[in-house]
């Protein structure tokens, strides 16, 4: 079994402490990018926890790229990255 990113997403969630509907964005947000070949060889949990701090950026109580690293175990050198792919899938 191959543990994908959305099953990270309710842990680091409430991990979080987010408000209920950032984890439906969360999820809409990695079902318009999870095709792209640009996350293979990235760590599930990363991904998680980029697409959950974008979610959170647009919502009431927005998360630090500290607090996420935290949760999801991954550097912020890592979560800008994976930041930075995501933005560019976004904008397409």
């Amino acid at each position: 079994h191959i543990t994908g990113p959305e099953e990270y997403f309710e842990k680091f969630h409430s991990d979080l402490g987010l408000p209920p509907y950032v984890l439906g964005e969360a999820r809409d947000l990695w079902n318009t990018v999870k095709d792209d070949l640009s996350w293979q060889g990235k760590k599930p949990s990363g991904i998680a926890g980029v697409v959950l701090y974008r979610a959170s950026q647009n919502s009431t109580s927005p998360r630090t790229q500290s607090e996420v690293c935290k949760v999801s175990g991954i550097s912020e050198v890592t979560l800008r990255g994976l930041l930075k792919i995501l933005n560019q899938m976004v904008a397409q």
